[in-house]
């Protein structure tokens, strides 16, 4: 967990003969609707003076407001009015003066109201107060819509702005009493002691939800983008506008809550022990904080939560900070969500999203979670040396050093490093086939630095495969590539692979070392023994290395003279016959001369040539 929230203690009210039944905020005002019915205006500065604690100014009381507890305050600010619940009725308020502008008596009996202010040109806008705020529209734009509960009686009414009151709708006789209500676009979300409805204010159609749980107690929170969270029991589940879920999770929370409200990006869930604060994407526990019996949560320009003689105001702690923290801790997908939050520059943006995700990989790779780290790896593009590094062997000691790792490396044996390489070796084949194919692409063969990157590339390829597949090192080397040729030919002698060794020799024309390794075990017991891999080795060379043909062959000749004469004249290869015919019959005259009639026969025959 880390602190998202600074939490500072507004009002304490211990020795005053009244609670704290409602409350509201707007700008830098702060609404508190009490038991005895007074309304309490605060006026709560956005800057905390030292010592954490903000200066707090009671501004007006109101104490003729209500005869009765105030159990519900909403502010509207696009219409500058007041809502109140007292008394069982509903009366709407000047925001400015307070003073009341009516008592509605249709709603006689109400227990609880729900409102939504929604954008007369878009229905399908979200009506959240946020994203309101946000686009600051005037009155005639937008549509004020009040729905009451009566007993089991459900009354709509709308806003008439000129004649500053409401206008009645509809009634909806409902199977049992609301608890609590929300509008949801053109329709309303209910919660009843046993289930939720959907109940569309157009058709009068009621449609059931869900059920409320073993605890039957409902809620609904509002959030952005036309979201809601219904609770059931200890869970919160996200439905949209037509009540079907909108995510594969829900929010769990220790028990459930009395309330829930949306501190984006975070849920601050108010429960009997404490105040849980959760993400929304990973719903991961992030915060706990101690405010003994809070019941009540309030946000505008301000977040404020109370309880019935305490007042405490949320801060969100910088985002900046709270990723430091974060990463300090290791949770860097919750890192990466803040991330997306911070307001800078694009550039700025991807700096930090980069930086959080690379530790991400080298933190992933530390836990040993090696296919994901490559995954990362592969998706920023990291200098394939830093993750060669990680690895035991493959590196030099000087080079590795020079890696810059945030993680400790782990130590690596057995099994476990076998399974390391192998992921290592899929994302090394993935880069060099990226490699190759930027190569064929930009048409550049003499790039010093992609040479060098394809040079340790191929070698630490050749290096896991001893490692882990010998059988894979042939099909390697076989093929052109990149591997240095020292570093290849000390690793190939320590682990005896001497035929692979002559194809390292081939590939990078070093054709004098090959014959060499094939004569020097052409004469001993193994794989390489006897004169048939010389033969066929000479039989590819071409007529530009007759020099060495004709030297090397000597031995094949003495051991197997038919296999030696073989080397130049078998139709296996298009190579022999291009060889110079003058050279080879000097070699047989000097070397073999039981051959020389013969092959000017097979000069004639053969190659039909009117030179012999």
């Amino acid at each position: 967990m880390h602190k998202a929230f600074e939490c500072s203690p507004v009002l304490e009210w211990k020795s005053l003969p009244f609670q704290i039944e409602s409350l509201d905020t707007f700008g830098t005002r702060l609404l508190i609707g009490t038991s005895k019915g007074q309304l309490l205006v605060y006026n709560v500065p956005h800057r905390q003076e030292s010592g954490g604690r903000f200066k707090v100014d009671l501004q007006e009381t109101k104490k003729g407001f209500s005869k009765k507890p105030i159990n519900q305050l909403t502010v509207i600010e696009e219409f500058s009015v007041l809502l109140s619940l007292s008394d069982s009725y509903v009366c709407v308020h000047d925001l400015t003066t307070y003073h009341e502008h009516a008592r509605m008596e249709r709603t006689k009996g109400c227990t609880l109201y729900a409102i939504d202010v929604q954008d007369r040109s878009d229905p399908t806008a979200d009506t959240h107060r946020q994203a309101l705020r946000s686009r600051k529209a005037s009155p005639g734009s937008l549509k004020l819509r009040l729905a009451v509960v009566v007993r089991r009686k459900l009354i709509t009414f709308e806003w008439v702005h000129q004649a500053l009151k409401f206008r009645e709708i509809r009634e909806f006789t409902l199977p049992d009493q609301p608890r609590v209500v929300a509008w949801a676009g053109s329709n309303l979300i209910v919660g009843l002691k046993k289930e939720y409805l959907l109940v569309h204010e157009d058709s009068g159609e009621i449609t059931d939800i869900f059920k409320t749980g073993t605890n039957q107690e409902p809620s609904i929170t509002r959030l952005p983008n036309n979201e809601f969270l219904l609770g059931k029991d200890e869970i919160s589940i996200f439905v949209g506008l037509n009540s079907k879920p909108t995510r594969q999770y829900g929010l769990r929370w220790s028990e459930q809550p009395v309330d829930v409200d949306l501190v984006a990006p975070y849920a601050v869930a108010l429960t009997s022990k404490d105040v849980e604060v959760r993400t929304v994407e990973s719903v991961a526990l992030v915060q706990r904080l101690d405010l003994p019996k809070a019941k009540y949560i309030s946000q505008g320009a301000a977040v404020y939560i109370a309880s019935p003689s305490n007042c405490w105001r949320l801060e969100p702690v910088d985002l900046a900070t709270q990723i430091k923290d974060l990463l300090a801790l290791g949770e860097f997908e919750e890192a990466l969500h803040l991330a997306d939050r911070i307001e800078e520059s694009p550039a700025q943006k991807r700096e930090r999203v980069f930086n959080i995700k690379r530790s991400f990989a080298f933190a992933q790779f530390a836990k040993r979670q090696f296919e994901a780290a490559m995954k990362t790896f592969s998706e920023l593009d990291i200098d394939p040396t830093h993750i060669i590094g990680l690895y035991p062997g493959l590196l030099n000691a000087e080079t590795r050093a020079k890696n810059n790792c945030p993680n400790a490396i782990p130590n690596l044996g057995g099994v476990e490093l076998e399974s390391a390489l192998s992921f290592l070796v899929n994302y090394l084949t993935n880069k060099r086939n990226e490699l190759a194919k930027q190569a064929d692409e930009d048409d550049v063969s003499d790039d010093p630095a992609r040479a060098e990157l394809s040079t340790m590339i191929d070698t630490t390829l050749l290096k896991c495969y001893l490692k882990t597949n010998a059988a894979l090192v042939g099909p390697l080397l076989r093929v052109s590539n990149s591997c240095a040729v020292e570093e290849s030919e000390v690793l190939l002698k320590e682990h005896e692979r001497f035929n692979e060794l002559v194809l390292l020799y081939k590939g990078r024309g070093m054709h004098r070392k090959a014959l060499e390794l094939l004569y020097e075990h052409g004469q001993k017991k193994g794989k390489l023994s006897g004169h048939f891999h010389t033969m066929q080795y000479l039989q590819r060379l071409g007529p530009e290395h007759i020099d060495l043909i004709t030297e090397f062959s000597k031995w094949v000749l003495k051991f197997d003279a038919e296999d030696g004469y073989a080397i130049f004249t078998a139709d296996d290869y298009p190579e022999i016959a291009q060889l110079p015919q003058e050279k080879v019959l000097a070699h047989f005259e000097a070397h073999a001369p039981q051959f020389v009639v013969r092959y000017l026969e097979h000069v004639i025959a053969k190659l039909n040539s009117k030179n012999p």
